[in-house]
């Protein structure tokens, strides 16, 4: 399935590239980060995904929430997500 992903923390992400991401059926927020991670040949820390948060379709989500297809994923500085 396909995931559209825009990182707006981008000093937070190394180099991930905004864009589409291929992921398998039943993968979760950060399922997609891992995806864009391999694609972009960036591995970030272990502990980096605690400074983000995520907004899926228009809502808060965690990294284990589930990802639909088609869906559009914003990867915010957690900070700024309230």
């Amino acid at each position: 399935m396909k995931v559209w992903v825009k990182f707006v923390c981008k000093d937070l992400t190394g180099g991930l590239a905004n864009g589409e991401y291929s992921v398998p059926d039943g993968a979760t927020v950060l399922d997609v980060i891992r995806a864009a991670e391999k694609s972009c040949g960036v591995t970030l820390p272990p502990d980096r995904d605690k400074a983000f948060q995520y907004i899926l379709n228009d809502k808060a989500a965690q990294g284990y929430t589930p990802v639909p297809d088609g869906a559009k994923l914003y990867v915010l500085h957690a900070r700024l997500g309230g």
